[in-house]
């Protein structure tokens, strides 16, 4: 994903301005998602989140291959107010 410290911008503010520009591309396969696609997958997991009546404060674990998958995740326990916590182990 880009890098928010060097713009200050969060990745919603590139939703709204920059919907087409890439927000990740898979190097090895120039696969990729634009910040339009990243925030609807982010809504729907926001939306999944608080069907499930999660609320500010609740802890969210996802156990998922690498892939753009958590970013949409992660962005959506953001949205839908959770707290989330990264762990990342190597890639065998």
């Amino acid at each position: 994903m880009s890098n928010d410290s060097e713009t200050g911008m969060h990745p919603i503010t590139f939703a709204q301005t920059s919907p087409g520009k890439s927000a990740l591309i898979n190097a090895d396969t120039d696969a990729g998602l634009s910040y339009r696609q990243l925030n609807d997958l982010a809504n729907q997991s926001a939306h999944a989140f608080r069907h499930l009546g999660l609320k500010r404060g609740d802890v969210v674990a996802v156990l998922l291959e690498n892939g753009f998958d958590i970013f949409a995740i992660a962005w959506g326990a953001q949205k839908a107010l959770t707290h989330r916590r990264r762990h990342s182990s190597p890639s065998p």
